[in-house]
Order: structure tokens, then C-alpha cells, then sequence
């Protein structure tokens, strides 16, 4: 399993990382990328933050081609948003995701 290898933040603009969630039916597995985006053009996001879930146990996604592990209702959250999001191109910042594990 691949680590996810996070873009280096562009310091010389406000940006962050914005996640992606491609389509699929409910049952497919969670593929997803990050992007950067420029907080100086107004981006559209939905913002989650989020708490792993300890007794709820942890599956996998599919991120930027790594598998990662992250919680049961991340995921469960994550596969109900794709079927919502339908043709609506929403992206999310999702603490757990979209930060590099030193910057939480």
C-alpha cells in the first residue's frame, strides 16, 4: 500500500487542499483525489470535520492512487456524498484528509 503523497501548499498564495470525490454507486469503492485550490478565488467547498470514529473501525479509499485507512463513517460519509453529489461537483475539505498529517 502507497503512502499518500500530499502537493506541497503554494506559500506564496492562501491555498489548500480540496478533496474529490469521483462518481460511483453506492456500494463501488471510494475513489478520490486532492487538489489545491486558491482561497484568493473564492473556491466552492463543503467543509467536514471530522473525528475518528474509535468503536465504529476503519475501512479503505482510494486517494491521488494510494489506498488509505480512515474511519468507518468517513467512509460511510464519503460513499453517501458521492450518490448525493451527483453531477453537482462539490468538493469537500475534510480535516483528516486534506491537511498533512504534521499540520493537524
Amino acid at each position: 500500500m502507497a503512502p499518500l503523497s500530499y502537493r506541497q501548499l503554494d506559500r506564496t498564495r492562501k491555498s489548500i487542499r480540496l478533496l474529490t470525490v469521483f462518481p460511483g454507486d453506492l456500494d463501488d469503492p471510494i475513489r478520490c483525489e486532492l487538489t489545491l485550490a486558491d482561497l484568493d478565488k473564492h473556491p466552492s467547498y463543503i467543509a467536514l470535520s471530522y473525528t475518528w470514529d474509535q468503536s465504529g473501525g476503519s475501512g479503505e479509499i482510494q486517494c491521488c492512487g494510494a489506498t488509505i485507512q480512515v474511519g468507518n463513517n468517513l467512509k460511510d460519509f464519503l460513499h453517501r456524498f458521492r450518490v448525493w453529489d451527483e453531477g453537482r461537483g462539490n468538493r469537500l475539505w475534510v480535516d483528516a484528509l486534506c491537511m498533512y498529517p504534521s499540520q493537524r
